[in-house]
């Protein structure tokens, strides 16, 4: 992914999917340069993922950052891989 260096940190993050296999994320940003450090926000829908960046729909590249403990029960319960084994 070539706009890492100006990539936006989520933390507390889980990824969610709708009926058409879109994903999204949900987290807490910070160093978005219109959002407040640590407000929670849903992205748009992803367009490349490499397992530690996601560039979205608007072009915004979010580096995932903890996972939240929820998603991480979530990925346990369902036999997903867990974000941290990537």
């Amino acid at each position: 992914m070539s706009d890492v260096r100006d990539s936006i940190l989520i933390d507390n993050y889980c990824i969610i999917e709708n009926e058409l296999g879109r994903k999204k994320i949900e987290g807490n940003v910070f160093g978005h340069c219109r959002i407040p450090d640590g407000e929670f926000i849903t992205s748009s829908y992803i367009v490349d993922f490499d397992g530690v960046y996601a560039k979205t729909k608007t072009g915004n590249v979010y580096e995932l950052g903890t996972p939240s403990q929820e998603y991480l029960d979530f990925c346990r319960s369902n036999g997903y891989q867990l974000p941290t084994e990537t």
